[in-house]
């Protein structure tokens, strides 16, 4: 409902975080449920809620600060932030995202597809690289960079 998805926010901003994933929520919109994999939490992120008409939710807790998302291709990183970018607004109930939601006063910082990174210092949001590509995050440099 509206009014739970108003105290899941304060819920989610009171315990420092700026984003709540429900356990179960399906984060592609245009997917057919059938073939979804629900979302799970991971164990250290966990988190649980009770909201006022829903009662007790279970779901993933990202903490304030600077969140790095990290894997392969085709493992679901725009999917998710994607999800995490529309919990910023409200949802009518039922929708497959009511209860995924960040704090209205998060940013999304993204570089543009492909671009050329010659030698920038990402170390503040990266402490180590693959050692087989012989990078360090004080000097970094990508002929195709992502995100």
């Amino acid at each position: 409902s509206f009014i739970d998805q108003l105290f899941l926010r304060k819920y989610v901003i009171e315990s420092k975080g700026v984003v709540f994933i429900k356990d179960g929520s399906i984060l592609p919109r245009n997917i057919n449920r059938e073939l979804a994999v629900p979302f799970t939490s991971p164990s250290t992120l966990q988190k649980k809620f009770t909201l006022p008409f829903n009662g007790d939710i279970f779901g993933m807790l990202i903490p304030r600060g600077v969140t790095i998302i990290t894997g392969s291709g085709f493992h679901g990183k725009s999917t998710i932030l994607q999800a995490i970018s529309s919990g910023v607004y409200i949802k009518i109930p039922g929708d497959i995202h009511e209860f995924i939601v960040t704090d209205s006063s998060a940013v999304t910082i993204r570089s543009e597809e492909g671009r050329i990174v010659k030698s920038v210092d990402i170390s503040a949001f990266i402490t180590n690289l693959p050692s087989q590509t012989g990078l360090t995050p004080k000097n970094f440099s990508t002929n195709s960079s992502s995100g």
